[in-house]
């Protein structure tokens, strides 16, 4: 949660009204609804995007541009194959590999 929609009211001004059935209030609501919807969003794809919360075809798309195909139906060992794969191939520690 990036702020609370009291927290975006507390930045306007006083001119406006700050009543929860204000029209202000209303647009900061929806607003704010809008910015947690995208981080909400964002931090799924990193979960996502990460190997040791990819699962399914996510994480066979991930084995992919690493060059590794599923001998079996078993994530874990995908996963190790994947890092064995970049161990060997970039001999270095990626930041989601690790």
């Amino acid at each position: 949660m990036l702020y609370t929609t009291d927290q975006m009211m507390a930045e306007l001004a006083q001119h406006w009204s700050h009543q929860p059935d204000s029209v202000i209030y209303g647009m900061m609501d929806e607003l704010n609804q809008m910015f947690e919807f995208g981080s909400d969003l964002g931090s799924k794809i990193v979960d996502w995007t990460a190997i040791d919360y990819a699962e399914g075809t996510t994480l066979d798309m991930i084995a992919a541009q690493y060059q590794v195909s599923r001998p079996d139906s078993d994530d874990d060992f995908l996963r190790f194959l994947i890092r064995l794969n970049c161990q060997i191939k970039c001999n270095t520690t990626l930041k989601n590999i690790s």
